[in-house]
This record gives C-alpha cells, structure tokens and sequence, in this order.
C-alpha cells in the first residue's frame, strides 16, 4: 500500500463523516452538495499535497463518505530489469548508476553517477521511485571515506560536462557510457576504480 493510502484510509477511519454531515443539516433536510463539499475540504484539509491529489484520481465522495475508485481501469505493472534494486545488499559502500535521456528534440543525452550509502538497496531504490529507468551497473563494498571521491574523480577524467544543479550526475558520450557501464559492472575494476587503483 502506497503512502498516501495508508495516510487517507486513517483519515476516513478517525474523520466521523456521518456526524459532520448531521451537524449540517435539520432533521428531514434533504443533504445539499454545498454541505458535502464542505464537509469534504474538511476531511482533506489535514493531508499533504500527494493525499490531496491522490484523492482527486483515485477516489469519489458523496453524502455517506470518502470512498476508492471501482471505475479505473488497472494497467500492468512494467518489470524493468535496470531498475532492479533487490539484488542490492543493505550494505555499506558505493554505487554505479546511468541514465540515457531523450529530450524532445530526439538528441540523447548519456548520464553516470557514483554514490554512497550506509545502505546501498535504500539509496538506490530512492532513485529508482524517482526514475524508474535508471541503470543500476553495480557496486563496491567499501567502508573507505575517500571511495565515492575516487569514484568521481574517475568520472570525471571521462566527461565532458557536470549536469546543472549537481556535482554527481556526469554527461558523457555514448561510447564512454557504455564503456562506464561495463567497467563498474566488474567488481574487481570498480574496486580498483573506488580505491585509487585505477
């Protein structure tokens, strides 16, 4: 269950609809829409911007309370093997991640980044919410301070631009992308790389 779920089913089991829909309306009254949408911004009104949205997509209301969606068509989880994050270890040390992007001009644009965590599968998988087609091309057990600076200095040598807001994303040409790729997915080289070896 995503976040947001489990945050709007513990509004509808502690928000008391029935009362507040009572509290509006006389005896023998017919429920006006104006009140339910009142009692509506109400119920919402202590969620977060995600909640918010996801109410708008995923659920309906009406006089009797906030329910999900039946009418929404359910399409196919899409299993893409370079995001795969499992396989990772709750380890220490550092990661190889790529990105291939394609601006609507149809010029591609090749990405690589070197990291470190206290727990690789986390990090990795924060990225992987994000953008769900990166390239995770390994990575290096280490507990050493300097692994991840060694990592970009390697990068670096290899690039030909640091990408706008950040000094971790590195641009590099396709050839060298794909070198990149095959390089840290050996781990004797990415160790070699991450210790200074290189």
């Amino acid at each position: 269950m995503a976040k947001y779920e489990e945050k709007i089913q513990a509004r509808i089991e502690e928000f008391d609809w029935k009362d507040m829909i009572d509290s509006l309306t006389l005896p023998g009254e017919e429920i006006r829409k104006v009140y339910i949408d009142a009692v509506f911004r109400e119920f919402q009104a202590p969620l977060d911007s995600n909640c918010r949205r996801a109410l708008k997509q995923y659920y309906y209301y009406d006089k009797t309370g906030v329910h999900e969606r039946t009418d929404l068509e359910t399409l196919p989880i899409m299993d893409m093997p370079c995001a795969e994050y499992d396989t990772l270890p709750n380890a220490s040390g550092v990661y190889f991640l790529g990105m291939i992007g394609t601006n609507p001009d149809g010029k591609n644009y090749y990405l690589v980044k070197i990291g470190s965590s206290e727990n690789i599968r986390t990090r990795v998988r924060q990225y992987a919410t994000y953008n769900p087609m990166i390239y995770i091309g390994g990575y290096c057990l280490t507990t050493k301070g300097d692994a991840e600076t060694n990592g970009h200095a390697y990068l670096r040598k290899k690039a030909y631009a640091v990408a706008l807001h950040t000094d971790e994303w590195f641009y590099v040409d396709e050839e060298t992308y794909f070198e990149l790729c095959d390089t840290f997915a050996d781990t004797a080289m990415f160790k070699a790389i991450v210790e200074g070896r290189d």
